[in-house]
């Protein structure tokens, strides 16, 4: 039976709060409910407290045998053998490295580690690189690995970060990782005391919510600080230390040694959505994969992208994240990611050409079931196991080229695939169809706009001089915002500029925006919606869209605009009450609810 003991190292010594472990919190010592906490833990055998020989630390020593546990002191600088010898002296077999500013640390969390470590023969266990979490200053090491880190780790820096030798070679190790619950899963909370910022928001958090012998469920915290907002302004501006900084930029390094087990549950599946989006595709594919991800609740959801700012919205959604690394081919990083998920299936939704040689070859390997591709046509089409186009506009006979008819009857397409986020069902009953007096038109060009079609619209509908308020809804990651401070600065009082959402979306009686996943959302809304394309591949899909249901005013692609047209259509759809209906009501209906869940279906192979 392995020895399992829990190492806390603490000393008075602090640069940003010297004194900081015995700071009273709720009238006992910071030190005191961290080992309580730590106590909780129900595979824990033995708790040290691991600190310096120095004078200023024998009262950390005082409290710790006042609290019932052991203690070592040893080096200052070298925590490493800190460590060690502590680990020695109680004859450990596995250390769980726990650090003294973290009086929120999670017992359960703690345990799952251990079990981990022991039940899969793990050396090193932490959180997971690549998902956010408010959780930190625990993990698990077993004796050999520390004993391994000790020989080898020898620089100043690594003896003073216990296991940062372990994230710069993860290859030398066996390495496991607890994902955080989605519940702790926040950047915009901090339960760390490095600060006296942070020690001011740690004693609001124990004034509201501590109970004598009693700990606090970290639950009960993320619950205070969202009904505070307040509270969380208190330590918002406080920085990462450099330490973690450094470890975050190993992440890439650490994840393709990493082994995250599947589930115990043989009918939960791990899913990958292979999408990108940014300031030059736009959010489009992301945004829909999401839709289709939250039906997939029950199973193991990773996403797996490119690194860029707009991976927030992943984040946000509390899943996964898989990153590929700036210079990876494609082909190399689908490799990789198959390599350290081991995928049930995955659902590619990127435009790229891929090439079934490539595909045929990947699937091959035993841990990819299923490829399902997505709104991509492609060379590689014909070695998916499913093709889903989630549109009315597909052109069929552009399948021809990669798929015999057979494969194309198969292709899963139409309104009925249509994926609508849960914001935008939410919205059905809200939409009155009354026009306003003066009406108001919506300009909206998806989140990033990357052909700048807004700059173009403005000085046009300036020029008309409707007699209507214009709103002009700006992306949350549109990529032109200096050009467009140029413009709006002597605009007309009718109009407004503003950060797209949803709600200033539904006051539009007559909505202008670009083709994507925008045009599907206004034709469920029943909104009268006027297309503009910025792409050929787009021009063509209005083109179909609007012949085939009449659901929408196409204007063609933005280079071959017609201002005249425009203006005239706009005219007529809010002075001409029969035109204006008709085309809301041969909206009705078409578009169902269901998309997201269709893919859902087919991505698991119940569909």
């Amino acid at each position: 039976m392995k020895k399992v003991v829990a190492i806390i190292q603490a000393r008075m010594g602090s640069t940003r709060l010297p004194g900081k472990v015995l700071k009273e919190i709720s009238g006992k010592p910071m030190l005191w409910h961290v080992i309580e906490r730590v106590k909780r833990c129900k595979e824990i055998d033995n708790i040290v407290i691991a600190t310096t020989s120095k004078d200023e630390d024998k009262a950390i020593i005082y409290i710790a045998e006042k609290c019932g546990v052991e203690t070592y002191a040893g080096s200052e600088n070298d925590v490493l053998d800190r460590y060690y010898q502590a680990a020695k002296k109680v004859n450990a077999d596995v250390i769980i490295r726990i650090t003294a500013d973290c009086p929120l640390i999670n017992p359960t969390t703690i345990d799952e580690m251990i079990n981990i470590c022991l039940n899969e023969n793990i050396e090193y266990v932490c959180g997971y690189p690549n998902i956010p979490s408010i959780e930190e200053g625990m993990e698990v090491i077993s004796l050999p690995a520390l004993e391994k880190v000790k020989s080898l780790g020898t620089d100043d820096y690594q003896k003073e970060h216990v296991t940062i030798f372990i994230r710069e070679n993860p290859e030398l190790f066996k390495i496991g990782a607890v994902k955080p619950q989605p519940i702790f899963r926040r950047t915009d909370m901090r339960i760390t005391v490095d600060t006296e910022e942070d020690f001011k928001l740690m004693r609001e958090i124990y004034d509201r919510l501590y109970e004598e012998d009693e700990i606090i469920d970290l639950k009960d915290v993320v619950k205070l600080l969202d009904d505070n907002p307040e509270l969380k302004n208190i330590n918002a501006n406080v920085k990462m230390s450099d330490i973690n900084k450094y470890s975050t930029s190993l992440k890439k390094k650490l994840l393709p040694s990493l082994k995250v087990g599947n589930s115990n549950n043989k009918n939960k599946m791990r899913i990958v959505f292979r999408c990108d989006s940014s300031s030059d595709i736009g959010l489009g594919h992301v945004v829909r994969c999401l839709s289709v991800a939250k039906e997939l609740k029950s199973h193991n959801v990773v996403f797996a992208s490119a690194e860029d700012p707009t991976n927030s919205l992943i984040n946000e959604a509390c899943f996964e994240l898989f990153l590929k690394d700036d210079d990876e081919a494609e082909e190399t990083f689908l490799t990789r990611m198959s390599t350290v998920l081991e995928p049930d299936v995955i659902a590619i939704d990127k435009k790229y050409l891929y090439q079934s040689t490539f595909l045929n070859r990947f699937r091959q390997n035993k841990s990819n079931k299923k490829i399902v591709m997505i709104d991509n046509i492609c060379e590689g089409m014909s070695a998916a196991d499913e093709i889903i186009f989630p549109t009315a506009h597909l052109d069929k006979k552009l399948l021809r080229k990669y798929l015999s008819q057979k494969q194309i009857d198969h292709v899963k397409t139409g309104p009925e695939y249509v994926i609508l986020r849960d914001e935008i069902l939410a919205l059905k009953d809200q939409i009155s169809h009354n026009l306003h007096t003066p009406p108001n038109i919506v300009v909206t060009t998806g989140g990033t706009d990357p052909e700048g079609v807004l700059l173009r619209l403005i000085p046009w509908l300036k020029d008309m001089n409707l007699d209507a308020n214009v709103i002009l809804l700006v992306g949350q990651a549109f990529k032109f915002k200096d050009e467009l401070d140029n413009l709006i600065g002597d605009l007309p009082d009718n109009f407004s500029v503003m950060p797209y959402s949803l709600q200033e979306l539904i006051k539009g009686d007559l909505v202008i925006c670009t083709f994507g996943v925008s045009i599907y959302e206004m034709i469920y809304l029943q909104i009268p919606t006027i297309c503009i394309s910025h792409s050929l591949e787009n021009a063509n899909g209005a083109k179909i869209l609007k012949e085939r249901y009449g659901v929408i005013e196409d204007m063609g692609h933005v280079d071959n605009i017609d201002t005249g047209m425009l203006f005239m259509t706009i005219s007529r759809l809010l002075t001409d009450k029969e035109s204006y209906s008709n085309l809301s009501k041969r909206c009705d209906s078409l578009i169902g609810e269901d998309g997201a869940v269709r893919l859902e279906q087919v991505i698991v192979g119940s569909g």
